[in-house]
Formats: structure tokens, C-alpha cells, sequence
């Protein structure tokens, strides 16, 4: 007898679609029942938090910063600039007592607690949209992306860094609206008055000599020929102050509103000052050897003398070395100048001239063709020997003077007049010197001011800017949160519902 193959019946394996999606219909009103004990529950919880939490105001302004050099995190004259130090201690303290706020509820503590600053760019969503507009469009190449993606960077740094928002967060009822306009615009305000007027961040990023480089005391304390010296050499330092004053944009237009001095008169005036006032004091004093303590002063110019014999000496070698290398290039050629610039009487000398000197040679070397290379290195050579001629001529001065200190220990000549005339006339000499440098010195702040701006300009506010908000009982968040509980409880309540279902027909079954 052949056994037969058993033939299962494969009907209970399969899924009935059908019955499937109506036992699911089935838990709707379960489902619904679960979520809207979710939904309630969720809600009675927003409702308590919203009672339980301390309710807050939160006001906002924005602000343009207008300075040059914010990009860079400067101020104009070089400092630099902080977002911190808007909302410093300092700041806050000026403007808390200004509107009086110690009448109020509100304490200082509270206020600074309550501010915020962060850097504000209004055009942040427009840059990024022209930028995705401009890679999006066309075929574009790894390196063309990576170059807007860059500039995009760059716009979005520049943008953000010349916009500031402040937040200011108070208890509800603390402060009228305002009353908390008011702090907002306050605080930018007494922040650039304080920079301005303290710290001098609008002015000219030069270094300006004030009036105590003239100070009367200080030439007291020196013998007559040494002060005078210092003093001929404080006028050159005013007068390259004047000289790089005039360079400013409108500088001929700027006038000292005290004494009505423009920059070309101040330096005319000085000029003379040096040219006569002082050579009525210096001929005398150099001619007739006045010294107080003469071997101090002889000892100080033996001195002067000796650092000068070396400047000139080096001078004069630096005008060999250049002359030695020009004479090599011509005989040579351009293709042996760097050989030549490298060569026995440069490496003898390197020791005393320095590697600095030498690579100046080399780079000149380097540059233009074979005639200006040549009236480069002739240039060089008559810049040196210029300069040891002028060293030899203040060293032929000093002689002079060695000469007369000599001359006034031998001499028996009442010379006390004289001194007399010096120190009744040094001390008016330097106060009108003191004088020309103060002039000096509103003149550069004119310029800066006209550069860069006043207070009102230092920092200006967004127009429209100024909002004032209250924390929602209901935030978007806190829907979104509320969406995906339902979403999950939906799922859940189906599942479980579905569960519970099969269960129960199996025990019946």
C-alpha cells in the first residue's frame, strides 16, 4: 500500500485584510477616549506650569553700530571693541541712576540679570536666500560652491557685527513700557558717551604728543645745553605730528575753535619758535660754554661723540659694501648679482652691518631689470653716505660745543647775565610750546570726530525695532509636543486595544 502525502490546509495561515482593518476600526472610540484624556492631561499641565511660573516681560531693541573698523572688532583708534562692554557695570550703573530706578521695585542686580546683548543681522534670512538662489541655479563646480559658501560666511560676519540686539527681561509689572524704552535706549547711549569721552575711541588711530612732553620741571632738572637739545628734539616730534595730521582727509579745513589756528599756522609757528625764540637762547649758551655742571655736560657729549663716530662708521660702510656690489654687477653682469651680494666683502662686514642689511641688498637683487637695479643700488649708496654726513655735521656741532665749555673755564668773563636771560626765558619758551601742542591736540580730535562720527552716530536704533512680548500659555513647541503625545497614544491605544481584542476571543472560543 503506496502512503499518500498529507495535504495541509494552509487557510488559517492567511491574513484576512478585510477582518484585519475592521478589528482596527473597532478601537476608535477607545483610541479617541485615550488621546483625549492625553490632550486633557497635557493641558491641565501647560494651565499649572503657566500658574506656577513667575510671569516675565521681555522687551527688545535693535541697533546700528556705524563706526569704522567694527568689522574687525575695532574702534577707530585702534582699541578694541567688546559687545560685552555695552551692558558693563559701569553702563548699567549710569543708567540706573540717571532714570532713577532706586525709586522703583527694581533693583540694580535685577536689571543687570535681566539684560542680554548678541550680535543682530536684520538681512540674515535675504543674504542666505540670494546665496541659495546663486548655488542652486546652474551646474557649479566644488570649487564655485566652496567660494560662495565663503562669501556667504563673509556677508553673514559682516552683516551680524554691525547690528547689536539688547533683551531686557523683567518681572510682569516691574517697569511701564516706557519706562523700558527708555533703559533700552539709555543704555547704547551712555555706553558710547562714556568710550567716547573717556577712552577716546573716536579718535585718529596717530600717535599725538601731548603738552607735558614740554614739561617746565623736567628741563629744570638739566643743564642748559642738554635741555635745549631735548627740547629742539621734542619740536621735530610736534611737527611730525602736524605732518601726519595734514595727510587726513579735510584737514586743511579744521580750524581750534579757541584760538582760530589751522594746521599750516601752527606749523609756521612753531617753526619760528625753533628758528628764533630758541636761537636767541641756544647761540649764547653753545658760544659761551653756560653749562651748570660742565663735566657733566663734557662727559654727556664725549659720550654722544663716541655713539656718533660709530653711526658713521657704519654708514660708511654700508655706502662701501652697496658700492662694492654695484661695481661687481657691472663687471659681472645681472646674472652674478646675487653671487656678488653674497660675496667676501659683504661676509666679511656681516657681523657689524647685520643679516637685515644684507637681505636688503638681496631682495633689491631680485627686483626690476638691469638698469633699475643699478639706479637702486646708487640711490642706496648716496642715502648712506648722506646719512654719515649729516652724523659728521652734528658731530662737528658737539665739537664746537667741547670747545666752548673749554673756553668758559678760561675765561673770565661775567657771563651771569646771560644765564639770567636763559632762565627767565626757557619757561616762556615751553609754555607756549605746552600752548602749540594743545591746539594740536583738539585739532586731531576735530578730525577724529569728523572721521568717524558723534555719540548719536557711534550708535543708532533700528527704526520699528522696539517689540515687547509676554510668555504664551501656549507655545508652538509646546503644540508640537501635544501632537506627537497623540500620535503615540493613537499608535499605543490601537495596539494594546488590538491585543486586549484577541485575548478575549481566544477565552471565548
Amino acid at each position: 500500500m503506496t502512503d499518500q502525502p498529507v495535504r495541509r490546509d494552509t487557510s488559517d495561515d492567511e491574513i484576512d485584510i478585510g477582518a484585519l482593518m475592521a478589528r482596527v476600526w473597532a478601537t476608535k472610540g477607545r483610541a479617541m477616549i485615550a488621546m483625549l484624556v492625553v490632550a486633557l492631561a497635557f493641558s491641565a499641565f501647560l494651565a499649572l506650569s503657566y500658574l506656577a511660573s513667575d510671569k516675565t516681560v521681555t522687551y527688545s531693541q535693535a541697533y546700528d553700530l556705524t563706526f569704522d573698523g567694527i568689522a574687525n572688532g575695532e574702534f577707530p583708534d585702534g582699541s578694541p571693541f567688546l559687545i560685552s562692554d555695552v551692558i558693563s557695570s559701569t553702563v548699567l550703573s549710569r543708567v540706573y541712576r540717571e532714570n532713577q530706578l532706586d525709586t522703583t521695585d527694581l533693583t540694580l542686580d535685577q536689571l543687570r540679570r535681566g539684560l542680554n546683548i548678541e550680535p543682530y543681522a536684520p538681512d540674515y534670512f535675504l543674504i542666505v536666500e540670494r546665496y541659495r538662489s546663486q548655488m542652486s541655479g546652474g551646474n557649479r563646480s566644488a570649487a564655485e560652491l566652496t567660494e560662495l559658501q565663503q562669501q556667504m560666511q563673509s556677508d553673514l560676519r559682516t552683516a551680524s557685527a554691525s547690528g547689536i540686539l539688547i533683551t531686557l527681561q523683567l518681572p510682569n509689572g516691574a517697569l511701564s513700557t516706557d519706562q523700558a524704552r527708555e533703559i533700552l535706549r539709555d543704555i547704547p547711549n551712555a555706553w558710547a558717551e562714556r568710550a567716547i569721552s573717556e577712552k577716546g575711541v573716536l579718535e585718529l588711530n596717530l600717535p599725538i604728543y601731548s603738552e607735558r612732553i614740554f614739561d617746565e620741571a623736567r628741563f629744570e632738572s638739566l643743564d642748559y645745553l642738554v635741555g635745549i637739545e631735548l627740547l629742539l628734539d621734542n619740536i621735530e616730534l610736534i611737527q611730525e605730528n602736524i605732518t601726519a595730521l595734514k595727510v587726513e582727509p579735510n584737514s586743511t579745513n579744521v580750524t581750534d575753535p579757541e584760538t582760530g589756528y589751522n594746521l599750516e599756522d601752527l606749523e609756521k609757528a612753531i617753526a619760528d619758535v625753533a628758528e628764533y625764540d630758541l636761537r636767541q637762547l641756544v647761540d649764547p649758551v653753545k658760544e659761551l660754554g653756560l653749562a651748570r655742571d660742565p663735566d657733566f655736560v663734557r662727559l654727556f657729549y664725549n659720550s654722544r661723540m663716541q655713539e656718533l663716530q660709530l653711526q658713521q662708521r657704519l654708514w660708511q660702510q654700508r655706502a662701501e659694501v652697496t658700492r662694492t656690489v654695484l661695481s661687481t654687477y657691472r663687471s659681472e653682469g645681472a646674472s652674478s648679482a646675487t653671487g656678488a651680494a653674497g660675496s667676501n666683502p659683504q661676509a666679511s662686514l656681516a657681523p657689524q652691518l647685520g643679516d637685515a642689511f644684507l637681505d636688503r641688498l638681496l631682495e633689491v637683487s631680485r627686483q626690476g631689470d638691469d638698469l633699475a637695479y643699478r639706479q637702486q643700488l646708487t640711490r642706496q649708496v648716496l642715502e648712506y653716505e648722506n646719512e654719515a654726513l649729516d652724523v659728521q655735521n652734528e658731530m662737528a656741532q658737539i665739537e664746537l660745543t667741547l670747545e666752548s665749555l673749554n673756553r668758559a673755564e678760561q675765561s673770565n668773563e661775567d657771563i651771569q647775565r646771560y644765564v639770567d636771560e636763559v632762565q627767565e626765558r626757557l619757561p616762556m619758551v615751553l609754555e607756549t610750546l605746552r600752548d602749540y601742542t594743545r591746539v594740536i591736540g583738539r585739532i586731531h580730535q576735530q578730525l577724529g570726530r569728523q572721521a568717524v562720527g558723534t555719540v548719536s552716530e557711534l550708535v543708532r536704533p533700528m527704526g520699528g525695532s522696539f517689540a515687547e512680548s509676554t510668555p504664551r500659555a501656549v507655545t508652538s513647541g509646546d503644540v508640537k509636543t501635544l501632537i506627537a503625545l497623540l500620535v503615540l497614544t493613537l499608535f499605543g491605544a490601537v495596539f494594546f486595544s488590538l491585543i486586549a481584542d484577541l485575548f478575549r476571543d481566544r477565552k471565548a472560543g
